[in-house]
């Protein structure tokens, strides 16, 4: 787990947070589900640092990460909860964070087990829907709070844009303060030294009101409205602008690498998909068809018109399994009349914009 200044830094999440610490203590296992890299992880960290700054002990808290082979190595299930087990304070609360554990086999017994210990507050996270399916569900029925968090909303974007470029303010201005001292030391070395310790202090003075100047003349001054057309345009997952602070094309392999790993990972080691190109082809349809009304057979339909042959049951089958994995988030019809929801024409939305430039 982070140490409390290497993420003192982060966009507090407040209103996940809000959520994490009404729970506290409940009898309860909170279970964080969201996409890849929107921030389950960094969310428990803060959670977990927010308690060792109110007064919990660090004995008191066990972070396993699964997706760590540190972690995996050490064992299955019941060698993961020996661990666990022996570290635990008998006399206090004692505080799981459990990431990405749907990475491990039969995981629903370990939580299961931890859950009925007194002094255990259990918090779980996943990355897909399967996590809450099947015996996990029927094991903890009535016994698990899902709390699922998306990418920066606009307001946490606009607090993140504005420390990232006081971070990139100071980074260059570190940057040009070492050229300019590296400058500075050759003219000097190139006259005679004889110029009076006031006239060099001049020099350096001239030197920065310059440089700062030349700052405040680069520094991004974007309108909320810019900022907003930027934010519909490439979402709001901090890492994208983290690679994109080095260039565009690695902020754009990052998301494709992004996706692909939900694809692989998420939809593929889960799900039978007998033809991966026609499943990437509906990825296509459905991203480009954001908003608009569509249906297993109008997909269908559409791509049999361009020679590829599936069937509606399919097309719905993947459509489920891009909103399994928060990819996508399904919006149905809602009949005023009938009081109802229509099964037919939904409505799609993208979890993140930046999944429309892959």
């Amino acid at each position: 787990m982070p140490s409390p200044q290497n993420i003192s830094n982060l966009i507090p999440r407040r209103q996940y947070m809000q959520m994490l610490r009404n729970l506290r203590d409940q009898n309860i296992i909170k279970v964080i589900t969201g996409v890849r890299r929107c921030g389950k992880s960094t969310l428990l960290q803060m959670y977990a640092d927010e308690l060792l700054q109110q007064g919990v002990e660090q004995a008191q808290i066990q972070f396993l990460n699964f997706e760590d082979l540190d972690t995996l190595a050490i064992g299955d299930i019941f060698q993961i909860h020996t661990q666990i087990k022996d570290r635990l304070l008998s006399d206090k609360m004692n505080y799981i964070f459990l990431d990405e554990i749907q990475n491990i086999k039969d995981f629903q017994r370990l939580v299961d087990s931890l859950y009925i210990k007194k002094n255990c507050d259990v918090y779980i996270t996943g990355s897909n829907a399967y996590l809450l399916s099947g015996e996990l569900a029927t094991l903890l029925t009535g016994r698990y709070i899902e709390i699922n968090i998306l990418p920066l909303y606009f307001s946490e974007f606009q607090e993140f844009m504005a420390f990232s470029s006081q971070n990139l303010r100071k980074t260059e201005s570190f940057r040009n303060n070492d050229i300019q001292d590296a400058e500075y030391q050759q003219d000097m070395q190139s006259k005679p030294p004889n110029l009076s310790k006031i006239e060099t202090l001049a020099v350096i003075d001239i030197q920065d009101a310059e440089y700062q100047q030349d700052i405040q003349s680069k520094s991004p001054n974007l309108s909320k409205l810019e900022t907003l057309a930027g934010f519909c345009t490439e979402g709001g997952i901090p890492e994208y602008y983290k690679q994109k602070n080095i260039s565009q094309k690695q902020a754009d392999d990052f998301v494709k690498s992004v996706l692909n790993t939900i694809i692989e990972k998420d939809i593929f080691a889960r799900l039978s998909v007998k033809d991966k190109h026609n499943f990437n082809k509906i990825i296509d349809f459905v991203f480009d068809s954001v908003g608009s009304f569509v249906s297993p057979r109008s997909i269908s339909d559409t791509l049999k018109t361009q020679g590829m042959r599936i069937d509606k049951e399919a097309v719905a089958r993947y459509l489920d399994a891009l909103c399994d994995v928060y990819l996508l988030y399904k919006v149905q019809r809602y009949e005023i009349k009938g009081k109802g929801l229509l099964q037919t024409l939904n409505k799609y939305y993208l979890v993140d914009p930046c999944f429309r430039k892959v």
